[in-house]
């Protein structure tokens, strides 16, 4: 295996030798160039003046128009050859790739391979033809600002992502061009890296039959990177627990000819978790972690993993508003909030405005560090609030307030459907416990949520955690005071994450947006 990702590393071709997970509908399509598929291959350049380079368009459907400069690969061609330097050719420049953006699906049929370049030479093209009337640099603003008369806005989303590439670090990256290699579908080959607890590289590998990289078939309706690796996860690890970071594209391999036999491509990324992951998906017999043990290739990985010696990745698909209708919705759009608040558009309901309303005051708050929170996937049959109570002794210690009948356990509220409301149950539980609410407990936040939702109709419920605090300790004055006691908190971790917490940051923060309502 080592011997595997050094020549990938080197842009050398490798067999692929087994397709481990195939996206939907994926099995059955075979690209043909122009025919059911097409590559569309573009450059956004930049000058020394940070300029970017566009296309005026002659073709009767745009004329006049501009546009990034772009091209469709032609059946017979390769990428190697055809793409970008041909594209440039129009323009009168030379330029040398920098950088690449993520496969962008357009539609079924047709998608794009995208390069953030630097111009090294040529004169800029004055005379029209059929294809476009001249090149010209543009301030990437006066074009995200719509001064100019744009062919069409899906340009401007790549614009912005090259503009926040041109201010990271210059770091040392490759200029990888295509490698010609002969593919008949649509290929994503993993790179899947972690390090063990001792501190060495690990590789995922499927060991069923030859030992090799995992590899997903993209189909026509899932051209995207993200989709097939959230395919391997569920495939491997059971579910997505660490959302994996992709660390840059390794190769791109195509070849194109002969004609309509070898249209399909193979890309080839380097992706990291944070944990070595435990093997729960429904193929987890079939996958092992390989440990690396070349020196040089320890020293490359540390490369790639720092941003160096690998092509960036950008996803340039990951806000696609929706414009084509079905049966849920026609489509999406961006409004400014108050125009909302406003009912300046017609809405389906107006309990969205107070939502809105919150999000706005958020937005407003400093920005904490603050964790992205899923579901954690754990049975349950009614809807409960377990409550994490934190107090400060006088003695200035952390106390949480426990149950001591039976099991020592954190207080736990059953919700029902006429209080659904974290509010309600915190009030029933201080009257339980002290009588009566002398105090007005905060909420500080969300620690957890959990559901399961399988088997339908069975565990339909879900479990919300929330840590509240309250000023003072409160003297247990309730019916069911003698059940009750706080816990002082001694682990020093643990008092560490609790104060963090308390500060508003590593917890979910909580609004209660149903203030209003009954």
């Amino acid at each position: 295996m080592d011997e595997t990702l050094i020549k990938l590393f080197a842009s050398e071709r490798i067999l692929i030798d087994g397709v481990d997970v195939t996206c939907t509908n994926a099995a059955e399509f075979i690209p043909r160039t122009k025919r059911n598929m097409g590559y569309i291959v573009g450059g956004l350049v930049f000058n020394d003046k940070d300029e970017i380079l566009m296309m005026q368009e002659a073709k009767r459907s745009c004329h006049g128009k501009w546009y990034l400069p772009m091209g469709r690969l032609e059946p017979g061609e390769n990428l190697q050859e055809g793409a970008v330097r041909e594209v440039l050719e129009e323009t009168g420049l030379t330029a040398e790739p920098v950088t690449a953006l993520e496969i962008e699906s357009g539609g079924v049929t047709w998608f794009r391979i995208l390069f953030i370049m630097k111009q090294t030479g040529g004169v800029l093209k004055t005379k029209p033809d059929e294809e476009s009337l001249k090149a010209d640099w543009f301030n990437p603003g006066k074009v995200l600002n719509k001064e100019i008369t744009l062919r069409k806005d899906d340009i401007l989303r790549i614009i912005q992502k090259g503009i926040e590439y041109q201010k990271l670090p210059k770091l040392e990256q490759p200029n990888i061009l295509p490698v010609v290699h002969p593919h008949i579908q649509i290929l994503h080959r993993v790179i899947l890296h972690t390090l063990t607890p001792e501190g060495d590289h690990a590789i995922l590998v499927n060991t069923n039959k030859n030992v090799h990289l995992p590899c997903c078939v993209m189909g026509p309706e899932d051209i995207s990177l993200m989709v097939s690796i959230f395919l391997l996860f569920k495939d491997v690890f059971g579910r997505l627990k660490h959302p994996p970071e992709i660390c840059g594209i390794v190769s791109v391999e195509h070849c194109g000819q002969p004609e309509a036999k070898n249209d399909g491509m193979c890309l080839t990324s380097l992706v990291h978790t944070k944990n070595v992951l435990k093997f729960d998906g429904v193929n987890k017999k079939n996958y092992d972690w390989h440990v690396v043990t070349d020196t040089d290739l320890i020293s490359k990985l540390n490369l790639m993993l720092a941003g160096k010696k690998i092509l960036p990745f950008f996803d340039v698909n990951s806000g696609v508003l929706k414009t084509k209708p079905d049966e849920e919705s026609l489509k999406a759009d961006w409004f400014n909030p108050g125009k909302v608040l406003n009912k300046e558009i017609t809405l389906r309901k107006d309990d969205i405005l107070r939502i809105i309303q919150k999000g706005i005051e958020y937005q407003k708050l400093p920005k904490l560090e603050q964790p992205n929170i899923l579901p954690v996937v754990h049975p349950h049959i009614q809807i409960l609030h377990r409550v994490i109570l934190h107090t400060l002794t006088p003695e200035g210690d952390h106390a949480i307030l426990v149950n001591t009948n039976k099991n020592v356990h954190l207080p736990c509220c059953v919700m029902g459907p006429e209080d659904i409301s974290l509010m309600v149950s915190i009030f029933l539980l201080f009257k339980d416990v002290f009588g009566r609410l002398k105090h007005p407990p905060e909420i500080c936040g969300i620690v957890s949520v959990e559901h399961c939702g399988q088997p339908e109709a069975k565990n339909d419920g879900m479990c919300l955690t929330s840590l509240v605090h309250t000023k003072n300790v409160l003297k247990f004055d309730g019916v069911n005071k003698k059940n009750y006691d706080w816990h002082v908190v001694t682990d020093t971790d643990l008092i560490s994450k609790l104060n963090l917490m308390l500060a508003g940051k590593k917890i979910l923060p909580f609004f209660d947006v149903n203030s209003k309502t009954r």
